[in-house]
């Protein structure tokens, strides 16, 4: 029992650290994720109401469009998914480039494995949370309106699903960097290198293969 409150008080303590990073993750679904679902809503509303009969091509386009938005093909979710990995990966772990910090960090009588897994774990809720909360936002707002469907929802959390893992790899890579760099700067830079590392490889395959090994 004191191990599990001592858990939780670690990540009571390094979420009141991170809190601007709570405000931005929120705000920045709330406004990319829930402001224009009920924006886009508002439009397919007023399209089906101004049809003298029903369209059935317009209900499908409605009905792809909101799909769209709402699953894993959103590119403002996937630009904010990044954005804010590359954020929590870069603050959570930037105290291991200030001396003090660490020593004060590690003076704590907790397990160096402990205060890893409460930082780690933060990382993701800062995403998780906000994202589910949202979206839970996004359900009400189609449900509200008559577009909510069995497809639309199962759309909905693969896209969480596929998202998160996207975050999780993104967020970890960053956190490698931290981990293997002096100083905040370098750390985004190292990221840099780990995000790019993979498409720079392939490049130089194909143009290998196009330059030497034509046959």
């Amino acid at each position: 029992m004191t191990s599990k409150n001592l858990f939780l008080k670690l990540q009571k303590e390094d979420m009141k650290r991170r809190i601007w990073s709570i405000v931005l993750s929120m705000l920045g679904f709330f406004l990319l994720y829930t402001v224009i679902c009920a924006m886009e809503v508002s439009n397919y509303t007023y399209r089906i109401n101004n049809i003298s009969i029903y369209d059935y091509n317009v209900m499908e386009w409605v009905n792809k469009q909101i799909i769209r938005f709402i699953g894993p093909a959103n590119e403002l979710v996937a630009i904010m998914t990044m954005i804010c990995a590359v954020i929590c990966g870069l603050s959570g772990f930037s105290y291991l480039h200030s001396k003090k910090k660490v020593d004060l960090l590690h003076s704590v009588p907790v397990r160096r494995e402990k205060l890893f897994a409460v930082t780690y774990i933060n990382g993701l809720l800062i995403y998780i949370v906000p994202y589910m909360i949202n979206l839970i936002f996004c359900y009400i707002i189609l449900g509200v309106n008559g577009f909510m469907t069995g497809e639309v929802l199962l759309t909905g959390l693969t896209a969480f699903g596929v998202n998160t893992l996207y975050y999780s790899l993104i967020y970890t890579l960053a956190i490698i960097a931290v981990m293997l760099t002096g100083n905040i700067v370098v750390s985004f830079l190292g990221a840099g290198v780990f995000y790019g590392y993979g498409s720079i490889i392939f490049a130089i395959k194909d143009t290998y293969f196009d330059e030497f090994f034509m046959t």
